[in-house]
């Protein structure tokens, strides 16, 4: 699929697809992929928006072995 077969978002589109304020979406910028049409209007395409939701997916790390998660009991 091309570019041009992807929707493009707006940045008020995407902070709402992502469920955060417009000013997260400014700030990181530099960090998630974008198209520049001008100089203030900035388009997300679907696969920026994969990459931004690949980029922010955290995957959790088992526990250690060896190490109790309940406190001990203090005398």
């Amino acid at each position: 699929m091309s570019l041009f077969d992807q929707q493009l978002l707006t940045v008020p589109e995407l902070a709402g697809y992502l469920r955060v304020s417009t000013g997260t979406v400014y700030r990181n910028l530099k960090q998630w992929p974008h198209i520049r049409i001008t100089d203030t209007d900035v388009r997300f395409s679907e696969s920026n928006v994969e990459a931004i939701l690949a980029l922010k997916t955290k995957t959790p790390t088992p526990p250690r072995a060896g190490r109790s998660r309940i406190p001990k009991e203090r005398k």
